[in-house]
């Protein structure tokens, strides 16, 4: 599976609000594989993903932030977990930045934004 891009930024700069971003999962296997979300902040995302991608197609995905978390810079990740043997997993870092605010908040940083592979 090729996750790309492999980071999402939602950010505010000035006047300009992106609370939405889109993203490609492209299935490179020989075989069709499932997708599940296993780990995501709760209630922070509307998220849109296929259940299935057949082998060696690409898939859009959506990721929307739910609007109570728009006023604030945060970085957050989902997980998706695949249908393979491998039961493999992917982490997706999820990045909000306040850009031309007098007011910005601070990220909060928990552990490894980057992730990825099997855990």
């Amino acid at each position: 599976m090729v996750i790309k891009p492999y980071r999402l930024y939602v950010s505010k700069a000035g006047e300009v609000e992106i609370d939405e971003s889109k993203f490609n999962v492209t299935n490179v296997s020989d075989e069709e594989l499932k997708i599940k979300i296993v780990s995501q902040p709760p209630g922070y995302f509307d998220i849109e993903i296929p259940e299935t991608v057949k082998a060696g197609a690409t898939a859009e995905c959506m990721l929307k932030v739910n609007p109570e978390y728009l006023k604030g810079a945060f970085e957050k990740s989902i997980t998706i977990e695949l249908s393979d043997k491998a039961q493999t997993r992917f982490t997706i870092p999820v990045v909000r930045r306040l850009i031309g605010s007098e007011n910005i908040a601070k990220p909060e940083a928990k552990g490894n934004p980057a992730g990825g592979g099997k855990k």
